[in-house]
């Protein structure tokens, strides 16, 4: 209320503006933890120049209600350092908090030494005394409450750092599941290819032994049968006449065994091809 009335120069402007770039050049610089100290100063610092300034001109035309105001933006500023650091790391949030908690519990003082004070500018407000206890318990309690929200914040970002882990793993454990299931897959179809093929081949090697064993068959009933018959049918004739002469008989078997021989060696040849095809 009271920093709407006033009115500042370029210069006032230009150090506010300056004191709030300040931060932001840290921040620039990689300079994380001092930009956020000097952004829990910088309120602090700017609500004292814009009220300490103000009043050297403004003689006989101050109240009271200006100080407590001055109180109460300071109690709204005790917010930021919790906005800007955690539990995590309690020294820089302790460090954060000094600038506000210094202000609000020795305001009189640090308004004394400027010049200022409530005594100093000769104001007596019987309610004054007890507008220091009123913003130290505010500010309290504003604390606790900002402090509470950040644990509370930092406990939810934990469980929710815990639960990201866990989906990871579980899409990691799922990833390397479906790689072990695409590999068996891949060795599955390749197998399956290859039984394709020893299949086929199988069935050509037992179709070539069925072959043999039916040409074993004809040569059998037919070319091997039919000299074993005229051999019988020698015998059986040299049974009956003693008329023969001796030597063509041991010609003519001499050359039905020869037959039975030789068909017999080809057929030991289309069992082996057989045999080796398989």
């Amino acid at each position: 209320m009271f920093f709407g009335k006033v009115f500042f120069g370029v210069l006032d402007y230009v150090i506010i503006l300056l004191i709030f770039l300040a931060p932001l050049a840290l921040n620039a610089l990689s300079m994380t933890i001092a930009s956020r100290l000097l952004l829990c100063i910088a309120p602090v610092a700017v609500t004292f120049y814009q009220f300490i300034t103000p009043l050297v001109n403004l003689q006989g035309q101050i109240e009271a209600s200006m100080y407590d105001g001055a109180r109460i933006y300071l109690i709204a500023f005790g917010v930021v350092p919790y906005l800007l650091f955690d539990n995590k790391t309690p020294w820089l949030l302790a460090f954060g908090v000094l600038p506000v908690l210094i202000s609000i519990f020795f305001f009189d003082q640090i308004m004394a030494l400027a010049g200022v004070g409530y005594k100093q500018m000769a104001l007596n407000d019987i309610d004054y005394p007890v507008m220091w206890l009123r913003t130290s318990i505010a500010y309290i309690g504003i604390s606790l409450m900002s402090l509470v929200l950040v644990n509370m914040v930092t406990k939810n970002d934990q469980s929710n750092q815990e639960l990201i882990q866990r989906l990871n793993d579980k899409s990691t454990l799922v990833e390397q599941q479906n790689a072990e299931l695409n590999e068996v897959k891949n060795d599955l179809l390749e197998l399956n290819a290859n039984l394709e093929n020893i299949v086929s081949e199988k069935t050509q090697s037992i179709i070539k032994q069925n072959q043999a064993l039916a040409e074993y068959a004809f040569r059998n009933a037919h070319q091997l049968r039919g000299p074993v018959a005229r051999v019988l049918g020698l015998i059986e004739l040299s049974n009956i006449t003693n008329e023969m002469e001796f030597e063509w008989f041991i010609k003519k078997i001499e050359n039905e065994i020869k037959d039975i021989d030789k068909t017999i060696k080809v057929i030991g040849i289309t069992l082996d091809g057989a045999d080796s095809s398989s």
